[in-house]
């Protein structure tokens, strides 16, 4: 009996590399930076839709690139606890990240 080959799709994944969760900025905006393992994704920032482009990065350890999946937008901050929200969704797919940056009140 021969069974069909089915190819197994990679799960979409969600990285967001700035800013660090629990960082303390001293400016009233940031950018928020990250990775999804796709560019076909949709992803937004505060529910606001951001692009994402597909870039060349080199590996440091080899003289290869690869292809990575980046997506940045800027967040303004209001004085105190600021919660930035990032979801990717791909098809049924969705990932969620929440992250929180702390912005002193100036007084």
């Amino acid at each position: 009996m021969a069974l069909p080959l089915v190819a197994c799709a990679k799960p979409l994944t969600l990285t967001v590399k700035a800013p660090m969760d629990g960082a303390t900025v001293t400016t009233p905006s940031v950018t928020v930076k990250g990775n999804v393992s796709t560019y076909k994704a949709t992803v937004t920032v505060n529910e606001a839709k951001v692009n994402v482009r597909l870039v060349w990065r080199k590996e440091y350890q080899a003289s290869v690139a690869r292809k990575t999946s980046y997506f940045e937008r800027a967040v303004t901050l209001i004085g105190g606890e600021n919660r930035i929200k990032v979801v990717a969704t791909l098809g049924d797919e969705v990932v969620t990240k929440t992250i929180t940056v702390y912005y002193p009140p100036f007084e």
